[in-house]
């Protein structure tokens, strides 16, 4: 694909994603190619976006190259300033500064953002420098395991055996409460005691 677009920042969406204007008025959400910012609930998710909308802020003039369209229809691509390379691009800025990860499974390395995380890994800036940072693909991940956990917890049926009280969560029986009463053994002489 890899189209030129002379394009004007609308907006930062967050530390990966902006909304460009082309000079016709139409507007479409970017995925920056490449890389992959920390999501904004995680620790330095705010920093990843006030740092790219400073960059976007210090160039009123920017390029697009456009590498692909994504599963969400968003453009994906590189965001460099008028005048200038697509080494000198947003997204190097942000892999350089640590507030951004190379996304490795999705493409760059003929762009150079291996150099540019060697370069934040060494200065140990942004998520380079803080211990237990997790990745924000890592991340999406256990959220969404998280969410089918409770969403299959929520839907899973209760069952009462041997005393105890299970919940069925896939074809698997899980322990959820030991039941306090006797066991049925004490039942049925309880039962026999009362005459049932």
């Amino acid at each position: 694909m890899a189209d030129d677009y002379a394009v004007h920042v609308v907006r930062v969406i967050d530390g990966d994603s902006v909304k460009v204007q082309l000079p016709n008025g139409d507007e479409y959400s970017v995925r920056m190619y490449g890389i992959d910012a920390p999501e904004k609930d995680q620790r330095s998710g705010r920093d990843s976006h006030d740092y790219l909308r400073r960059v976007v802020r210090s160039r009123r003039e920017w390029r697009l190259r456009v590498v692909d369209v994504d599963r969400y229809q968003r453009l994906v691509g590189v965001l460099y300033p008028e005048g200038g390379s697509v080494r000198d691009s947003a997204n190097h800025a942000m892999v350089e500064s640590g507030l951004a990860y190379w996304y490795r499974e999705y493409g760059g390395a003929e762009l150079g953002f291996d150099e540019s995380e060697r370069y934040a890994r060494r200065e140990r800036a942004g998520v380079w420098g803080q211990q237990g940072s997790v990745k924000p693909w890592d991340h999406r991940r256990a959220k969404r395991a998280e969410q089918r956990q409770r969403r299959e917890s929520a839907e899973s049926p209760w069952v009462i055996l041997a005393g105890g009280l299970f919940k069925l969560v896939g074809a698997v029986l899980v322990a959820m409460l030991k039941a306090s009463a006797p066991s049925s053994g004490g039942r049925r002489r309880r039962r026999r005691r009362r005459g049932w």
